[in-house]
């Protein structure tokens, strides 16, 4: 077997050190079954576990280390279930073209990179991120992104994640701090964050309610529609470069939170393809205010679904951003 199709493999097992069976498959391009089963056969993968997933044997974290990325297996194994949920993290983000590898803080002064919570808590003598939730953090031009993969049970205080935020924010030379809320589809992260009944004499609280505190919270789902969203939001200005191969400027001052104007549908429009949701709330009332009876939403294809269950018609209208439309903006062919 070729270096170049073993190694994507086994540095991204090696960095996870758990990767579950069901978050293989749905990156099936890197993992394909013959390249595990032929990894398995040379003794540097583990057969798949129940329990812990595709992990490394020693020889395979020896295999890693002659080709220049050494990394050490640790036996925490009661982390198993967090590493699994920050596999998926750490899948989105390479398949979108995002460094996942980052393994200190000043690495995020680079853009396009992710450094995961579990690389911040393998490093001795570093306690920088305490008891807070975040799974990493992920730098996009000068906006640093908190990262979390919320659950209904897990709760949170909510000043404290907003602190680290922003101390990590500062420490990377970044000017700007936002959040993204993954799991592993549109339609579960949002059933994470349904439940807001408070906790009764508790700093601790759901993460509903966290989810209410901060701005801009954008919802990621761990998969291809991740890595397509991701890819959108990489790009400098994509709303509002969008915004101009879609439609026409929006001129009423009172439509501020309206990305642009759709002569098709003669209604006022706004960008939700980096699924921003609470923004749309406060478009649609300056759209019934300014006396429209509609607002367009622009998504991608594979978020149409999942959006016109949240924002029904008859008042909202969907229109599909074509894939095309993305690549022409990866390409700068916009400008």
């Amino acid at each position: 077997m070729q270096t170049k199709t073993m190694l994507p493999v086994m540095r991204l097992i090696g960095w996870c050190k758990n990767i579950d069976c069901e978050t293989a498959y749905r990156f099936r391009r890197i993992f394909r079954p013959s390249v595990m089963q032929a990894l398995v056969t040379k003794k540097y993968l583990r057969p798949y576990s129940e329990s812990y997933g595709w992990r490394l044997t020693p020889a395979g974290y020896e295999w890693l280390t002659l080709q220049g990325f050494s990394m050490q297996a640790d036996r925490h194994t009661q982390r198993v279930n967090r590493r699994f949920e920050n596999a998926e993290v750490i899948l989105t983000m390479y398949v979108a073209g995002i460094d996942p590898f980052a393994d200190e803080i000043p690495a995020l002064r680079k853009d396009s990179s992710y450094l995961s919570s579990a690389a911040l808590r393998a490093t001795k003598g570093q306690q920088l991120l305490g008891n807070n939730m975040a799974a990493g953090f992920l730098r996009l031009g000068s906006t640093l992104f908190a990262v979390h993969y919320p659950k209904s049970a897990q709760r949170v205080v909510i000043q404290r994640e907003i602190d680290c935020a922003q101390s990590f924010m500062l420490g990377c030379g970044c000017t700007e701090q936002a959040y993204f809320l993954c799991g592993s589809s549109y339609a579960d992260i949002y059933r994470a964050l349904l439940d807001d009944q408070p906790l009764q004499n508790s700093k601790r609280v759901r993460y509903a309610q966290f989810y209410q505190q901060i701005s801009p919270a954008y919802l990621l789902p761990c998969n291809k529609d991740g890595v397509l969203q991701l890819r959108l939001m990489k790009l400098p200005q994509y709303r509002a470069r969008l915004a101009r191969m879609l439609g026409t400027p929006v001129t009423e001052p009172q439509l501020s939170d309206c990305d642009f104007f759709s002569t098709a549908f003669q209604l006022p429009a706004r960008v939700v393809a980096d699924m921003e949701l609470r923004q749309v709330f406060r478009a649609a009332q300056q759209a019934r205010a300014a006396g429209y009876h509609g607002l367009l939403l622009a998504a991608f294809e594979s978020q149409k679904r999942f959006l016109s269950q949240i924002f029904p018609p008859p008042f909202f209208h969907i229109a599909v951003i074509d894939e095309q439309a993305l690549c022409i903006l990866e390409m700068g062919a916009d400008l």
